[in-house]
């Protein structure tokens, strides 16, 4: 029952030869063709079409008006049974009322047959009764169909339909179905092939459509391949494109989702990629929890960025970062594996290295139970890959998380790590927390006996007093350069004096130059017997007198510039101003003592209008000591009276009876 050229290929109901095809399982064309392909099949015959050369060998059947009846006139071909060409089949005519059961229905369709009726005479015929609507025709034994035709009751003669069972003439199809009765045959599939696809098409509303293999083995295949060389040789050069094998896996080459392939998953040998090919458009990845449609993955296709999670406030919005990352309400977030988990840049901007740098690492580094937090640049010795040489630094810092042993409760460590620039990697640790709760600052051995052990300067910013709590003390630095301490009652105690200190020097601790010295030290009585003294050193009006001392400056001083005050007094007169000068050098051990002094400063001062008052200068301006100052040192200053400054005009000897030295401390003590 098949075109001898195209084997397997059946046509479908058509008003004629090149007509339209009626709508499958509302015409019932699909009976007729399964029980010619039943029958043809036992009995192995087919009509040659003959070819376009030998038209009259070209089997067709053409439909006709004949004074308004409906005529079909067969122009048949050659046959062949069994494999061997017989006799062509000749040419008939069919008019309606010729035999009377070719007419029209009583009502509804009625369908009839043109068979073959002989094998050895190869006679055309129609079965069919108008009486009988919707069915198949009944056969004759020897039957082989050849084509099926419908008459409809209200129908013209032009919309009679001829279904082709044994010739290629119109577009190709394959149905498949089940007998519902002795007269009835149901369509469930329908496989219909043109020039662009071949379509599977179910034709039973809610049915399925089911391959099944013949065991539940790996082996057992339903395979979808491709002929990659196209050359219609299926044994060579296939590749599958989709299977499903009898345990129920399923592999498929590359799929594509949406009408416009939005969607791809595709293979290749070292890679498989997931692909969004609409613009800015993103991928979501959504769960059913509890019933709510929730999304829990974005992959922003604008941003080029991905968000896991979603906030409680607004549940769409982000991701505000390449990668953001989020819990809901009081959920965790957690990051867990048994390797290491680093956070890079791409590379590393300072030439000439172009490692990559890890700003975040948790790993198990240096042998810890509890795993290392570590922010560096994710190398930790040897030879780093294409930094050969160069001029900058590396380094890096880290958390580390460990125990000593089964029976304490763990230290912290905080450590960094530097490269000299030699591949040189030294860990050195900045602070630990031990198994106590003991902090060290710079130590790794906190005292056993202190919360706190520091190992170097303490630090403090300058603030406000604190608002005291209950039974502790708290220290701080003030405005004032002091070191305070509140005590749980609130009471600001200074507890340290800062920044500047001072030095008295009396006059008896200061002697007159070799040259061009002052008056030696003398005692001068006050105006009543039994009252204190004057002890002090004359300078001279009308030339400028000088007087020496030395003082071995503390260890705390900053070595930095110094500032004075002069203590002094005169005998008798009443008005006039005095101007005295400071300068100083200083000298470590076997330094020469004969050096110069460093500049000399002048402050001024006035009598303040009675004899034998003590009067104290202003503070000066800064005196730089020569000789670069350091610890230890001994410093030599020399103090004058400026007899040649505009101020000095007290017309008698100025009286000195001190100085008071003025210095700046940069640590607690001379330690």
């Amino acid at each position: 029952m098949t075109d001898s050229r195209n084997i397997g290929q059946y046509s479908r109901f058509h008003s004629n030869p090149a007509g339209s095809g009626l709508v499958d399982g509302v015409d019932f064309p699909h009976s007729g063709l399964l029980k010619a392909l039943s029958v043809g099949l036992q009995n192995s015959y087919a009509i040659l079409n003959g070819t376009t050369a030998d038209a009259t060998k070209n089997f067709s059947i053409v439909q006709t008006n004949s004074s308004g009846n409906t005529q079909f006139v067969v122009r048949a071909g050659t046959v062949i049974r069994d494999g061997k060409l017989m006799p062509e089949i000749a040419t008939a005519t069919f008019t309606q009322g010729t035999p009377s059961t070719f007419d029209e229905p009583t009502s509804g369709n009625a369908y009839f047959a043109l068979v073959v009726t002989s094998d050895s005479t190869n006679v055309l015929a129609i079965r069919g009764d108008k009486a009988t609507t919707d069915v198949v025709p009944q056969l004759t034994a020897g039957d082989i169909p050849v084509a099926v035709i419908k008459l409809d009751k209200s129908g013209t003669v032009d919309s009679r339909a001829i279904q082709y069972l044994t010739t290629a003439k119109s577009e190709n199809s394959l149905t498949v179905g089940y007998d519902a009765g002795s007269t009835t045959y149901t369509e469930t599939m329908s496989i219909i092939g043109d020039a662009s696809r071949m379509t599977f098409q179910n034709k039973i509303a809610d049915a399925d459509i089911r391959f099944v293999l013949a065991d539940n083995t790996a082996d057992e295949k339903f395979e979808i391949v491709t002929d990659d060389d196209a050359d219609g040789d299926l044994t060579d050069t296939l590749t599958e494109a989709f299977s499903v094998d009898g345990t129920g896996v399923t592999k498929v080459k590359s799929l594509s989702l949406g009408t416009a392939a939005e969607l791809t998953i595709t293979e290749s040998s070292d890679d498989i990629t997931i692909k969004n090919t609409v613009s800015n458009k993103d991928i979501n990845f959504n769960v059913n929890d509890g019933g709510s449609d929730t999304e829990v993955i974005k992959i922003d296709g604008e941003l080029s960025s991905v968000r896991i999670g979603q906030s409680a406030a607004v549940a769409t919005d982000g991701p505000d970062a390449k990668l953001d990352v989020r819990g809901t309400n009081d959920n965790s977030i957690s990051i867990m594996g048994s390797g290491s988990l680093s956070i890079e840049n791409s590379a590393e901007q300072i030439s000439p290295s172009s490692r990559a740098f890890a700003f975040l690492s948790i790993d198990n580094g240096r042998s810890m139970v509890g795993g290392n937090i570590r922010l560096d640049d994710s190398v930790s010795g040897g030879t780093h890959d294409g930094y050969a040489s160069g001029t900058d630094l590396r380094g890096g810092a880290g958390i580390i998380f460990t125990n000593t042993s089964a029976n304490d409760d763990g230290e912290i460590q905080f450590v960094r790590q530097n490269d000299s620039n030699d591949d040189t990697w030294t860990v050195k640790e900045s602070m630990r927390i031990d198994a106590s709760g003991n902090v060290g600052v710079g130590t790794a051995s906190p005292d056993a006996n202190a919360k706190l052990s520091v190992e170097g300067a303490i630090s403090l910013d300058e603030i406000s007093a604190p608002t005291s709590t209950g039974n502790r003390g708290q220290l701080y630095a003030n405005a004032d350069n002091e070191l305070h301490m509140v005590d749980g009652a609130g009471v600001d105690t200074i507890f340290l004096k800062g920044g500047k200190h001072s030095i008295w020097v009396p006059a008896e601790a200061i002697s007159p130059r070799s040259n061009a010295g002052c008056a030696d030290l003398a005692t001068t009585a006050a105006a009543s017997n039994g009252r204190p003294d004057i002890r002090a050193l004359a300078f001279d009006k009308t030339s400028t007198e000088n007087g020496q001392f030395t003082i071995a400056m503390p260890k705390m001083w900053n070595e930095g510039t110094i500032t004075f005050q002069a203590y002094w007094t005169n005998a008798s007169v009443t008005s006039g101003g005095v101007t005295w000068g400071l300068k100083g050098v200083s000298l470590s051990n076997d330094d020469a003592i004969n050096a110069d002094f460093g500049t000399i400063v002048y402050v001024d001062d006035t009598q303040t209008g009675a004899a034998k008052d003590v009067h104290i200068t202003p503070e000066s301006g800064p005196v730089t000591i020569s000789g670069s100052p350091a610890a230890n040192d001994l410093t030599f200053f020399q103090i004058e009276r400026g007899v040649s400054e505009s101020n000095d005009t007290l017309n008698e000897d100025a009286l000195l009876m001190g100085i008071k030295i003025f210095y700046t401390i940069d640590s607690g003590n001379d330690a």
